[in-house]
């Protein structure tokens, strides 16, 4: 197992404003949507989990208003929420693009 990917996971779940959701698949439709940059996430440490979670924060930042709009949720039920929402939008979207 990988203790980067379960602590994240932890953490992302804890505090998902703060820490994004290590995951292999996430990764990879990250790096797919970042080419651009040139972000790998090869290696599988903290530095690179740094990287990865500035990246996904400023992708989540960036496109916050799209991600509430195409979740067509009553932005009232969430109210308070919508950031915390929002990741976990964003990390179930990364996942989706990383399996393709």
């Amino acid at each position: 197992w990988n203790r980067i990917s379960l602590t994240s996971k932890l953490l992302a779940i804890w505090k998902p404003t703060e820490f994004a959701m290590w995951d292999r698949y996430a990764r990879d439709g990250l790096r797919s949507l970042h080419s651009v940059r040139g972000h790998r996430y090869n290696r599988n440490n903290a530095s690179q989990y740094e990287i990865f979670k500035a990246d996904f924060f400023a992708l989540m930042n960036a496109k916050l208003e799209d991600l509430l709009k195409y979740s067509q949720v009553d932005p009232r039920e969430f109210q308070g929420f919508e950031k915390e929402f929002s990741c976990r939008l964003l990390d179930n979207y990364l996942v989706v693009i990383g399996k393709a």
